[in-house]
């Protein structure tokens, strides 16, 4: 790598630090800084540039956002294959095993059936969603807390931790 190349990418990595910690200050949610930032790596580089935490972490953030938005069956309709398995594996990356079979077993159901909003198609989605709702902590906090154990919170080189 040339000299020129390695100082602009230390310039880009030093004004997203900068810019991190300016959304910091004025109290920009940290965890959707992560989100963006990744995002940004994923339409650059691809969802395999990503370490293994920040696959975990994004894989998860976006099952949350379905779960309280949209919903189970959306997601699982609407989500790429190859993100759904990953996201079956970041919830034992989380550590709960239970949200990993929660998830398997939610995904067996609601995989594969018509639009229920379309078509009058009653699914009661309601039964898949005990494990991501009864844990002691909320799956925000938990996504939350993997994301702090495992040094997402400000720049991070992709380097940093060990890639899957």
């Amino acid at each position: 790598m040339s000299n020129k190349t390695t100082l602009i990418n230390t310039a880009e990595d030093l004004a997203e630090h900068f810019r991190q910690v300016e959304a910091f200050i004025n109290y920009e949610d940290i965890t959707t800084i992560i989100r963006e930032q990744l995002f940004k790596e994923i339409e650059h580089s691809g969802f395999d540039s990503l370490t293994l935490p920040q696959k975990t972490f994004h894989a998860l953030s976006c099952f949350e956002d379905a779960l309280g938005n949209l919903g189970l069956w959306w997601f699982f309709d609407n989500t790429e294959a190859d993100m759904i398995d990953f996201t079956e594996f970041a919830f034992t990356q989380l550590g709960g095993d239970d949200l990993s079979t929660g998830f398997s077993r939610a995904r067996s159901a609601l995989t594969g059936i018509p639009d229920p909003y379309e078509n009058q198609n009653e699914i009661e989605e309601e039964l898949y969603l005990g494990p991501f709702m009864d844990w002691n902590n909320s799956l925000a906090d938990r996504i939350y807390t993997y994301a702090e154990e495992h040094g997402l919170f400000l720049s991070q080189t992709s380097g940093s931790s060990r890639k899957m």
